[in-house]
């Protein structure tokens, strides 16, 4: 399970700016203010200086994989990060390293990456299906007000309206009268 909890961090910046306390310090400060993290979820550091990559262990698989599909493109000191698995990683190595099943859904064969981007997705179809039913319903209401405001007559000055002649339930072409 060690091996599902790295990750390979690949362009570094120009290695003499870069260490491993520094790279720990910032992607548990990234992680945190994103939300993908509540508190320190960086173990272990290992920083190939000559190479310009480094590799950094997770607290969990989960936070890893948060970290792979959520901060790959990060600036660190005007580089961006490329964030993958590591050569060596084996997707189906380790059960506990897959998440859950998603309902109605198989997930039997995709990646742990594949389902978190499959999720993602489900929650951005659910967020515009939100945005078109509010956008709906809102039509809907200014229709009623447009409807409402059309449904009220105008009172001008001087005119007599039908209630105050007590013609409110006669209706019809005897209700409109001039002024008295």
């Amino acid at each position: 399970q060690k091996k599902a909890r790295r990750l390979h961090i690949g362009n570094l910046p120009s290695s003499s700016e870069v260490t491993d306390k520094m790279l720990k310090e910032f992607f548990n400060t990234v992680m945190k203010s994103s939300g993908l993290s509540t508190g320190e979820c960086i173990s272990d550091v290992y920083i190939n200086q000559a190479g310009k990559f480094a590799f950094v262990e997770f607290s969990t698989v989960e936070e890893a994989a948060k970290a792979m599909a959520n901060l790959d493109g990060v600036q660190l000191l005007g580089s961006a990060l490329k964030i993958s698995r590591p050569n060596d990683y084996a997707p189906g190595a380790s059960p506990s390293a897959q998440p859950p099943p998603i309902a109605g859904m198989s997930t039997a064969g995709m990646t742990m990456l594949q389902q978190m981007q499959l999720q993602q997705l489900q929650a951005m179809q659910m967020q515009q299906l939100q945005m078109q039913q509010m956008q709906a319903l809102q039509m809907q209401q200014q229709q009623q007000s447009a409807l409402a405001g059309q449904a009220r007559l105008p009172t001008l000055p001087g005119m007599v309206s039908p209630a105050q002649l007590g013609l409110a339930g006669a209706g019809g072409a005897g209700g409109l009268v001039g002024p008295p």
